[in-house]
């Protein structure tokens, strides 16, 4: 015991002295830790994440400019052992900072303090801010001159080069980008599809089973129709909605309330069809109690759209899955809104899938893979939309979607073919025969836009010299690289 004893007492002391070194290496960030937050308290950790970006304003010059404080933005990483590389002569540039948050990434310059005597001490200075949905970081490969290089692109042809201190700073910015860059991509689908739900609700004057109680059978979406737009019936013969069908009502409130928290989606619709039937043409000696109930069951109907439309839009759902909800929107009444989630989580969908595409430096297989992945989703969307729904009266939508996305294809392609960098007509009759053949296999789902692709994709040499001529006006090439690389 006494042995074992001694040898657990040397390994403490070991792991102590280990720590006590790395502490001693690892240079003190910008931004100190704060305390570990209580993970049941969000104003705890809201406070914590004001708290650094007031230390990132009181550390950086400048960085209020660009970084303001917004409820969620918090500091993610800091970088300081990386140099800017000139992109014109592939020579350091400066010394800088880098702040990676969960939106944006700050590039902080390291300048010499003149009143200080000591030259290792250096301020920064915030030098520009990327939104993390307006650029893409490339991991270079390393060669003899060029070593833990990473390039960064921002729309439309601005391009940065820094170079890390190590390999492993260099690969943990790249993972945490990639990861953060997606996560705020699936956040904003989320809030997208919240903020066109709540626009749709606000556009029904007329709530769900108070106006299906004064029409004649038919279907739910019709009864999403305005108080104006719905005629007035003749005069039929009502039933009598006793006390006992104001219980059952109640009860059936409380079972949907149960389904949806236990996410059975078709029982809770089968139950929202039964109320429907059950408050159809019914009058009651006291309204004032029918109008609670039915009030009571348009939240619930909501409620149970909300938890489906979250479904619909999730990235990762499977085809299996959306025509279920796309039926049980439909059911309820919210074909059209059912339609338009859809199509705005593929999007989304197609967005992520493109900026995970590395770029790195040949062209013609870049647009091979974005071409692949582009015109595959597409197909794989209206195989999905035909599937889903049914109804012809609705393929309208699905082209017009189609058709946006070829013209935001065709502004990647120009942005990468045709840009002044990369101009070579060998290079751009490749990246055209790679967009042609892969879409062609729109074709399986019944779309022959070869046409169309062909008229985005058209290249227009008067244009584009005309552009030239009034960007090099009175600038020679130097100063626009450095006009460039400032902004």
């Amino acid at each position: 015991m006494l042995v074992l004893r001694g040898l657990l007492n040397e390994l403490r002391n070991a792991s102590d002295n280990l720590r006590d070194d790395i502490t001693s290496v690892t240079s003190e960030p910008i931004v100190p830790r704060g305390r570990n937050p209580t993970l049941n308290n969000a104003t705890d950790m809201q406070s914590i994440w004001k708290a650094q970006i007031q230390e990132l304003w009181a550390g950086v010059e400048g960085a209020q400019n660009f970084v303001s404080l917004e409820p969620g933005r918090h500091i993610l990483r800091e970088c300081s052992n990386f140099i800017e590389i000139s992109f014109s002569t592939n020579k350091p540039k400066q010394s800088v900072h880098i702040f990676l948050l969960n939106d944006c990434l700050l590039i902080a310059s390291k300048k010499k303090r003149q009143a200080s005597k000591d030259t290792s001490k250096a301020k920064l200075v915030a030098d520009r801010c990327f939104s993390l949905e307006d650029i893409t970081l490339i991991d270079m490969k390393d060669t003899q001159e060029q070593v833990n290089f990473i390039k960064i692109l921002k729309h439309p042809t601005d391009q940065f080069i820094f170079q890390a201190g190590n390999a492993d700073e260099k690969k943990n910015l790249l993972n945490m980008t990639k990861r953060a860059t997606d996560e705020m991509m699936s956040v904003k689908a989320v809030k997208h599809a919240d903020s066109v739900i709540a626009e749709s609700q606000q556009q029904q004057h007329t709530p769900l089973i108070r106006t299906l109680s004064r029409k004649k059978k038919g279907s739910m979406a019709q009864s999403l129709r305005s108080r104006k737009s719905v005629p007035k019936l003749p005069t039929k013969t009502l039933r009598e909605f006793t006390m006992n069908d104001i219980r059952e009502m109640e009860d059936l409130a409380d079972e949907l309330d149960v389904h949806i928290a236990t996410r059975e989606f078709e029982k809770a619709v089968e139950n929202i069809e039964k109320a429907k039937n059950a408050l159809t043409n019914v009058s009651s000696p006291n309204p004032a109690k029918l109008d609670a109930i039915r009030t009571k069951m348009e939240d619930r109907v909501v409620r149970l759209s909300l938890a489906i439309s979250r479904d619909l839009t999730d990235p990762n759902v499977k085809k299996s899955h959306v025509q279920k909800c796309t039926r049980w929107l439909l059911r309820l009444g919210y074909g059209e809104q059912a339609r338009e989630l859809f199509l705005i989580a593929r999007t989304e969908n197609i967005r992520i899938r493109t900026k995970q595409l590395k770029f790195e430096g040949d062209i013609p297989q870049y647009i091979n893979e974005l071409s692949l992945v582009y015109f595959t989703l597409i197909k794989n969307t209206c195989d999905w939309y035909n599937a889903a729904f049914r109804d012809m009266r609705m393929a309208s939508g699905l082209v017009k979607w189609v058709q946006e996305e070829m013209e935001h294809y065709a502004s990647m392609f120009k942005r990468q073919v045709y840009s002044l960098h990369n101009r070579d007509d060998k290079i751009m009759q490749e990246c055209l025969r790679y967009a042609r053949e892969h879409c062609l296999m729109l074709r399986e789902v019944g779309l022959d836009l070869k046409f169309l692709l062909d008229n985005l994709l058209q290249f227009n040499k008067n244009q584009d010299n005309l552009s030239q001529d009034s960007r090099f006006e009175n600038n020679d090439v130097d100063t626009v690289i450095e006009g460039v690389e400032e902004n």
